[in-house]
């Protein structure tokens, strides 16, 4: 029950604000931009508080551990050295 009620709040919602986009995109877009940055200077805020109000021996605690090896990046090259096929002779 509680999945099938989700569902359906999200399908709601979802149908509000593509009538609202369609009613005023400029200004609905406005706002929705405004709330994320809210939202993503809250979130800094509190990490900035968080790292300086840490103590030193928690905070070594939270770190990566040295011995762990380094996460790998894979990538993809932005461009190709090999010839173009049909490009001439």
């Amino acid at each position: 029950m509680k999945n099938s009620l989700s569902v359906i709040i999200l399908s709601v919602l979802e149908i509000i604000i593509g009538i609202l986009l369609l009613i005023n995109p400029a200004g609905l877009t406005k706002w929705i931009v405004m709330v994320i940055g809210m939202i993503l200077t809250v979130i800094g805020v509190i990490g900035c508080i968080r790292y300086f109000t840490t103590p030193a021996p928690e905070a070594g605690r939270l770190s990566l551990h040295p011995s762990s090896p380094p996460p790998i990046i894979y990538l993809k090259p932005l461009h190709c050295n090999c010839p173009l096929k049909g490009a001439g002779k």
